[in-house]
């Protein structure tokens, strides 16, 4: 899963590395939209923001956590 994510987040920023999805080496508010598209249609998971901290979907190894948490409901 977190290299399915990883990889997505390199067609928007070859330069990507390490696990923060922000800042210089992510990508940006559109790209993280773009992300959960890609999870929900890739992976079936509709995630809920109100249940979780924000910081937690910052990472990836957060947002697979998350996406965990999601497909055990």
């Amino acid at each position: 899963m977190e290299e399915k994510i990883e990889s997505f987040i390199k067609t928007k920023n070859p330069n990507f590395s390490g696990d923060l999805i922000f800042g210089k080496n992510g990508i940006d508010s559109i790209g993280f939209l773009e992300l959960l598209g890609f999870i929900e249609e890739e992976l079936g998971v509709e995630l809920d923001f109100s249940e979780y901290d924000p910081k937690d979907f910052s990472t990836i190894s957060g947002l697979c956590q998350i996406i965990k948490k999601e497909t055990q409901k």
